[in-house]
């Protein structure tokens, strides 16, 4: 019994051994699967914390590279700010917060001094007032426009005034808003902008005194001398008959040279008379035809005497925008000197240059003009008169009066060509399309009008009130005006609004009225009508009168 006790007891420790092997066997089992676990995870970690270092690594050592690079950005604005030679500093508040080395050299404090004071502190009251200065400040910081630039006047330590430009612009600094402010000295810039205007002052006086002057000596002359050329003119005429031959050339010369000295003294004149601003061109649509063929007629007798022959090639109705009279004068000049320059014998020749139809050209078949003078053609100063074919002398003042009449007119003269052959001259003048202003009491006149307009090459413009007419001569520049109006009623207040409206402006007023009444046509002439047309309109008639105005 004790032996079976025993071994049953052995057979229970045995048991519950082996269940404790068992369950420890499985605790380490599963410890160890744990640990390998917590291995793995621990390793993971390591390798996250590894690449968090390495990122925060590179990160301090980026920002430390970014710390690095701002302070040399820094230091090198710094160096370029403090070694400029103009003037810069900031404001906020309008206090001074920084000022460059120049800047409190073109003021003469030290930093210390002006470092947080008022910008208006050191502004003089000579210009902009230092009211003025701050509201500005105020404004640009508002985000209102104001100038960018501007100049005004500082003042020195020493109590000097000086003259200089501010350029501004808004910066951001520490969330706060203020103003970068360049400040460039621009004193001696002011002093030469003043001397400069003293200069142009006198000089503009010394030439009117001279105008002045040129004027007055020339209408004494031009009297007596006019007097002195007739008398002379007729004696060499009469003297034909009654004096030696060698008295009748001297009488004939001394009537030459008056005559030429007439014509220096017309020359001074218009000269005078331009650069004074008496003499004001009134340009209207002309036929180029008849200003050529009015010069040619005058140099007729002296191109005959020579036996140049004047060719006048130059077609009807070629429509220029000028002044007739200015125009001629410029003609006149270039065709006198083709006939000076060219041989016995020889012809000249003016006509419209193919593709240029505000272009009058001068054709001559002398020898040209010398290469040295080629320059100064057109000068007052310099000059380039040179003796003629047959010893013509000239004063000098043909071309250059001729260039200042046709800057007047907005033209210009150019030596187009000049060679052992001749030389060529081009006047030419701008292109201007005519525009007529149609005002009728309804839509039959404008009707009427328009396709007679598009036949002769003019724009239309159509209005339909007085108010409406005005403003169409007033802005859109019309050059006629064709104007229906009740001469009996109210039509004469429509023509007065109309020719204040003109503006002085030589505008031809075409009226087309009801009646023909001659109080009424002479009231309507009164008013400033150029020419009135009884209705009902006949269409040649219509155009007849309206190519007066516009060719």
């Amino acid at each position: 019994l004790v032996m079976a006790a025993m071994v049953a007891l052995f057979g229970v420790v045995m048991a519950v051994m082996a269940r404790g092997m068992h369950h420890t066997l499985v605790t380490a089992l599963r410890l160890r699967e744990e640990n390998r676990d917590l291995v793995a995870y621990l390793t993971d970690a390591k390798a996250s914390a590894d690449r968090l270092n390495a990122d925060l690594t590179q990160r301090i050592a980026e920002r430390e590279q970014a710390e690095r690079a701002l302070r040399e950005s820094e230091e090198r604005f710094r160096s370029l700010v403090e070694s400029a030679t103009d003037g810069i500093g900031f404001t906020f508040e309008g206090r001074i917060y920084y000022a460059n080395q120049a800047a409190l050299d073109l003021i003469g404090y030290p930093a210390e001094e002006v470092l947080g004071k008022p910008i208006e502190q050191f502004l003089a009251t000579t210009t902009l007032s230092k009211d003025q200065i701050y509201q500005r400040y105020l404004d640009r910081m508002a985000g209102k426009p104001v100038p960018q630039h501007y100049e005004t006047q500082m003042v020195r330590k020493d109590g000097t005034i000086v003259d200089v430009m501010f350029s501004n612009s808004l910066v951001s600094l520490d969330g706060r808003q203020g103003v970068m402010s360049l400040v460039k000295d621009i004193t001696e810039r002011k002093k030469a902008e003043a001397e400069l205007r003293a200069a142009k002052e006198t000089a503009e006086e010394a030439t009117l005194l001279k105008d002045q002057f040129v004027s007055l000596l020339a209408h004494d002359l031009r009297a007596p001398l006019t007097s002195i050329v007739s008398i002379l003119t007729l004696l060499a005429e009469q003297g034909e008959r009654t004096l030696p031959d060698e008295q009748l050339r001297s009488v004939r010369m001394a009537a030459g040279q008056g005559d030429a000295t007439l014509r220096m003294i017309e020359d001074l004149l218009s000269v005078s008379r331009l650069h004074t601003g008496k003499l004001k061109p009134e340009r209207r649509f002309v036929d180029a035809a008849s200003v050529t063929a009015t010069a040619a007629s005058l140099l007729k007798p002296i191109a005959v005497e020579k036996q140049v022959t004047l060719v006048d090639q130059v077609p009807r109705h070629t429509r220029l925008y000028t002044d007739a009279e200015m125009l001629s004068k410029v003609i006149y000049n270039l065709l006198s000197n083709a006939v000076k320059f060219s041989p016995r014998g020889g012809s000249v020749r003016v006509f419209v240059p193919e593709g240029r139809p505000t272009t009058l050209a001068v054709q001559d078949e002398g020898a040209g003009v010398p290469p040295d003078l080629v320059d100064d053609l057109f000068r007052h100063e310099v000059k380039t008169s040179t003796a003629g074919t047959a010893g013509e002398r000239g004063t000098g003042l043909g071309l250059p009066l001729s260039q200042d009449l046709m800057h007047a007119l907005g033209g210009e003269i150019v030596l187009h060509a000049t060679g052992p052959t001749g030389s060529q001259f081009h006047a030419t003048l701008p292109s201007v399309r005519p525009k007529v202003l149609v005002m009728g009491r309804d839509e039959s006149l404008a009707l009427f009008a328009r396709p007679h307009l598009d036949n002769i090459d003019a724009d239309f413009v159509a209005a339909a009130d007085g108010e409406e007419a005005a403003r169409a001569l007033q802005e859109d520049g019309a050059h006629v005006a064709i104007v229906e109006a009740d001469l009996s009623g109210n039509g004469g207040a429509l023509l007065q609004r109309i020719c204040e409206a003109r503006g002085g402006r030589p505008v031809p007023l075409m009226v087309i009225a009801d009646k023909s009444e001659a109080g009424l046509l002479e009231e309507g002439f009164r008013l400033g009508a150029d020419e009135i047309i009884v209705k009902p309109l006949v269409p040649d008639d219509f155009l007849v009168r309206l190519r007066r105005f516009i060719i």
